[in-house]
């Protein structure tokens, strides 16, 4: 504890507590006390213990130093000490330093190589006239152990510990142990990691996750609370990743191990490091965070696995043999967040933080079906998960893997995983319901529901809504997934343009294009839309359909977080969102842009995990919705007439002078389909093919689908 005041000169005590006492303590000028306490060591067999003491004063100037202060002259010679000195309380704050200089055993010194330093440490404090002041330290001393149960192994905490990194065999060859998705065997890394504590007592190990960096931004990472097991492999390069986790059975002790292993397959990558850190302790750790405070020991491992080339570098490396696999400490003041952690007595795994998805599998399926979702920090107690916005019926929950049912109800949609203290995951997979699928392309092209449109929307459970641009009555239809169709709502000569639904169909809102004056209207329980919002916007599209112009208000778009999304309802290029009931009630959207595109918006595209982006003129625009920000990805020679995304697989597609185009995370377009005629409106369907509508007014629209 620091305490700060003014005052002339005080006395000042410094304890340190832990496995390896260090204490600093000033106090006040030559006349007064300050007593440096350090507690006893609990490493195993320390018989003595020397230190340096020194006390600095504001200006930096020495007050006192002195060496060779030995726990078995001035404590009981397993470490501690208790130590008088002064501090000066007139020039504050003052600064208290010490320094290990050397353990001993009964046998005698102990060989520098034998334990890890975490000295020097200091502390500032404030000198206290006619006072005493503690300064506490908390440290703990890396030994060296004979358990030997790797390469080389270290004690602390009385725990003993062992780490390395091998990628070749015995016969130094390449390590062959996992298999790439042919079945052939390739080279592998093997992270180890395990450790001991003493007869009686409780081990807890914690770990980050095992990160990949690569030249030209390739990386990988690798949960190790995943598994135990194979956990599948990710491009461009790793054939596959595997966690082996548990306990030996040591009668005496606690023994576990907490290995990961990486298999390098073609295009890896060039120049990568691996990385990752561990360590241990008696107890948990509050948060899975090293005490603050304390300077902890910690393994790290920083290895170079491929050269220039990509080939594989690594060979085998122990620990403290150098610097890719070594031990070192946290700050006193900057504790080590530890991403997970092991329980040796059980193998229960702990994770910080939000609970996160890495896989799932199958990706699609039929009600009833199970379906295992793989990740960490799911916890031990069992939360929930919807699919389609449907709860589905749990069968095992583990802090790693969750297995449910495919519910009948719902559909096609994202999978919602929250934990018991209902924390949601960040991550949204997109599950397929093939027992749900949208009506054929024949179906949809049915010579009724597909007169006169220029969009199409789909829900969760495969239901198809079109929205008719007429002079005369406009009619939402629909068409189910069984080709059997029916009337949603209409209403006289608004000439609808756009159409969106959510997933669980109960809202639909759709655009008018351009009547009596722009607007955004919502299907009510009568069935009857309304224009719930009149627009000001006048802007209209650089291209027509079949003669006629977009305006206004374009392209709804269901946000997965409870608004739709709209572009031009308040200002020509700018997007807004709005809840639909909060529509009908009178409340106008809510910007969502801080200042409009540079021109106006005749599409939107939306994943479920809020990526946004807009196409306007020649361009298309990534629009961050919580900054209110946008920027430019991409632009072609001719304005863009559609864009839509996969919430499947994260794609983006566009299509311009007739193309079809894939458009990269970076803005790089790749050709996909072209000699497409007329002006294509795009949304991806619950089966993930890509569908196009080829836009008409008073006219029939042909329906076509595309392989994403």
């Amino acid at each position: 504890m620091v305490q700060r005041s003014m005052a002339a000169p005080g006395r000042v005590i410094i304890a340190l507590l832990s496995t390896l006492g260090a204490c600093a303590g000033a106090a006040p000028e030559p006349a007064a006390e300050v007593t440096v306490t350090v507690a006893p060591l609990r490493l195993a067999g320390v018989a003595d213990a020397t230190y340096t003491l020194t006390v600095r004063n504001g200006a930096d100037a020495v007050v006192w130093t002195r060496g060779g202060i030995t726990s078995q002259g001035f404590g009981d010679g397993a470490g501690s000490l208790s130590y008088v000195g002064t501090c000066d309380a007139a020039s504050n704050p003052n600064e208290v330093e010490i320094r290990l200089d050397g353990l001993s055993d009964a046998t005698g010194p102990l060989a520098a190589q034998d334990w890890v330093n975490p000295t020097p440490v200091a502390r500032d404090f404030t000198c206290v006239a006619d006072a005493d002041v503690a300064v506490d330290f908390d440290l703990t001393v890396l030994r060296g152990a004979s358990q030997g149960f790797f390469d080389v192994s270290v004690n602390f905490d009385d725990i003993f510990c062992s780490a390395k990194l091998d990628c070749v065999s015995d016969s130094g060859g390449p390590l062959t142990l996992l298999h790439d998705g042919t079945g052939a065997r390739v080279p592998s890394v093997v992270v180890g990691f395990a450790c001991t504590a003493g007869p009686g007592q409780s081990t807890t190990l914690y770990l980050d996750d095992v990160t990949v960096a690569c030249d030209d931004g390739v990386s990988y990472l690798v949960d190790p609370s995943g598994g135990p097991g194979n956990l599948g492999g990710a491009a461009p390069g790793l054939a596959q990743a595997a966690t082996y986790r548990g306990q030996e059975g040591f009668s005496a002790v606690e023994k576990c191990y907490w290995n990961t292993v990486l298999g390098v397959g073609v295009g890896f990558g060039d120049n990568c490091v691996l990385t990752a850190t561990g360590s241990a302790a008696s107890t948990a750790f509050d948060g899975l965070e090293t005490p603050d405070g304390q300077r902890w020991p910690l393994i790290a491992w920083s290895v170079p696995l491929t050269d220039g080339d990509g080939a594989v570098s690594c060979t085998r490396y122990a620990l403290d043999g150098g610097t890719e696999v070594a031990t070192s400490y946290t700050d006193a003041g900057d504790p080590h967040p530890f991403a997970h952690a092991m329980t040796c007595a059980d193998g229960a795994l702990l994770s910080a933080g939000p609970p996160t998805v890495l896989g799932m599998a199958p990706l699609a399926g039929q009600a009833g079906d199970p379906l295992t979702i793989t990740g960490s920090g799911f916890g031990s107690t069992p939360g929930t998960v919807k699919i389609g916005g449907e709860p589905a019926q749990v069968q095992t929950w583990t802090p790693s893997t969750i297995v449910v049912t495919i519910p009948a109800g719902g559909g096609t949609g994202v999978v919602e995983i929250t934990d018991a203290q209902g924390t949601p995951t960040a991550e949204t997979p997109y599950y397929e319901r093939t027992d749900l699928a949208p009506a054929t392309i024949p179906e949809l092209n049915n010579g009724t529901s597909n007169w006169s449109i220029w969009d199409l929307d789909f829900d969760a459970a495969g239901n198809t809504y079109f929205a008719e641009y007429i002079s005369g009555r406009d009619d939402i239809n629909v068409v189910h997934g069984d080709g059997t169709t029916a009337t949603l709502a209409g209403n006289s000569n608004w000439n609808m343009g756009f159409v969106a639904a959510t997933p669980d169909g109960s809202t639909v809102v759709t655009t008018y294009s351009w009547s009596s004056a722009p607007a955004i209207g919502v299907v009510d329980a009568s069935n009857f839309v309304e224009p719930a919002y009149l627009s000001s916007v006048t802007a209209c599209s650089s291209f027509t359909v079949s003669g006629y112009s977009i305006c206004g208000p374009t392209d709804p778009q269901w946000g997965h977080d409870g608004y739709f999304y709209v572009a031009n309802a308040l200002v020509s290029g700018g997007v807004s969102r709005f809840i639909a009931a909060n529509l009908v009630a009178g409340s106008p959207p809510v910007a969502v842009t801080a200042a409009p595109l540079p021109s106006y918006i005749v599409s939107l595209a939306m994943l479920p995990n809020g990526a946004l982006w807009a196409a306007a003129g020649t361009g298309i625009y990534t629009i961050d919705k919580h900054a209110g920000t946008w920027a430019l990805l991409t632009t072609f020679g001719l304005p863009v007439r559609s864009i839509a995304a996969s919430p499947f697989t994260g794609k983006l597609y566009a299509e311009s002078g007739g193309t079809l185009y894939e458009v990269a995370a970076n803005g790089t377009q790749t050709t996909r389909y072209t000699g497409l005629a007329g002006s294509g409106f795009l949304v991806v369907g619950p089966d993930q093919q890509l569908y196009r509508v080829q836009g008409a007014v008073d006219a029939m629209s042909t329906i076509t689908s595309y392989a994403p």
